[in-house]
């Protein structure tokens, strides 16, 4: 992993510990995963106990010379990375044999004082009487200053605290406002962000908290931009808002509120396939409703795309002649089942401008290595829908 770095926003002490079978130190882990094409890749785990969630935030930086997706690999990677989390393990306890060690150094020590003490009684009565007096007030003069000082630190901790947070908070609001000034961050998407260039996760969410951004209405411009990019479905377009973490309710309104015409969206979508494809009017259908426009908003794309459905069938039987040595049944077969109608297969394959002959003697000199026999090649081009007189001609022509 010397291709990764990983930082984390934690408090407390830091204790390290292994990412197992999608758990972190026990707890279930909701992985979200951001790719910025930019800077690499960022990674969000929320940990979960008990119906709680908390945050952390891990940071994937990618190399410019290895590129990893989201894929089965990618749990590989985090169970080769040890994440940061705040410990909440109580600070060891003194055991039982260190207490007992402790006891039996306590009673050696006090036979010796004992055997000390019987000789000097007198003397030692005196001394702990003026050590007595001399620690009473050397105790009330500390007393007084902790009193006094601890006055003084809860006098100023607020002040200090309040003049070090404000320029922290001022400045993380500024920088979230100056990213929707260019981009149309959801506020997931900006929290992300803002981590990403420094900021905790606590500072981060106070700037798109305090920032005043209206997700709505960034769920909507988002949705323009798509719109002014290529043509979707209401439901891809949604699909696509929530990819980038709007919620479910803002990419909705986004969708509902950006003024598509989504049966306009679905014939632009039909034109782009138009130029791109020799689709036929049921497989133009098919494929917009596998881009997830309704069924009507479908039909309604394909019958006002403009295609001239023959004319399809012409190119797509064009494309077919120039790839295969296909005989005139053959390609109207192969057309039918390309969802052309019966007579746009027939207009495709006798306007694709096929010289039957030549394509039957192109599959004869194919078949040369299989064939041994006149009569044996006549029948094989037959079979393949070429009339006797084109198979015929193509036997005479290939040197069998």
């Amino acid at each position: 992993m010397e291709a990764y770095q990983k930082r984390f926003d934690a408090c407390g002490d830091l204790v390290f510990y292994p990412y197992e079978n999608g758990k972190i130190k026990g707890l279930e882990c909701e992985l979200t995963f951001i790719k910025d094409e930019k800077n690499g890749y960022l990674k969000t785990m929320v940990l979960q106990k008990d119906g709680e969630k908390f945050m952390l935030t891990v940071e994937l930086l990618q190399t410019y010379d290895t590129e990893y997706q989201y894929n089965e690999d990618f749990e590989e990677i985090l169970a080769s990375v040890c994440f940061v989390v705040a410990a909440d393990e109580e600070k060891p306890t003194e055991t039982t044999n260190e207490k007992k060690e402790s006891q039996e150094i306590t009673a050696s020590s006090t036979n010796n004082t004992k055997e000390s003490s019987e000789q000097s009684q007198s003397t030692k009565a005196q001394n702990e009487v003026k050590q007595s007096e001399t620690s009473e007030t050397q105790t009330e003069t500390k007393q007084t200053d902790a009193v006094e000082t601890s006055a003084k630190d809860e006098t100023q901790a607020p002040k200090e605290s309040a003049e070090e947070q404000k320029p922290d908070n001022n400045d993380v609001v500024d920088a979230a406002k100056d990213m929707l000034s260019n981009h149309t961050y959801s506020r997931a998407m900006l929290i992300e962000m803002l981590q990403y260039t420094g900021y905790s996760y606590n500072d981060a969410e106070y700037g798109a908290d305090h920032c005043g951004a209206d997700w709505n209405a960034l769920a909507v411009k988002s949705a323009k931009t798509y719109m002014k990019m290529l043509p979707m479905s209401r439901s891809s377009l949604i699909f696509q808002l929530e990819y980038e973490f709007f919620t479910h309710e803002e990419a909705v309104y986004g969708a509902d509120n950006c003024g598509a015409d989504w049966k306009e969206e679905a014939k632009r979508s039909a034109q782009s396939y138009v130029d791109l494809f020799n689709f036929s009017r049921e497989r133009m259908i098919g494929q917009l409703e596998y881009d997830q426009f309704t069924h009507e908003e479908a039909v309604y794309g394909a019958d006002n795309s403009g295609a001239d459905w023959n004319a399809e069938a012409k190119l797509s039987a064009i494309d077919y002649v120039d790839m295969f040595d296909f005989s005139r049944e053959r390609v109207i077969n192969q057309l039918e089942y390309d969802q052309f109608t019966h007579d746009q297969a027939v207009y495709g394959a006798d306007n694709c401008g096929a010289d039957w002959n030549a394509e039957a003697l192109g599959s004869a000199e194919d078949y040369l290595q299989y064939v041994e026999s006149y009569e044996e090649m006549v029948n094989w081009l037959e079979s393949d829908g070429f009339t006797h007189e084109q198979a015929v001609y193509a036997a005479d022509q290939c040197g069998i």
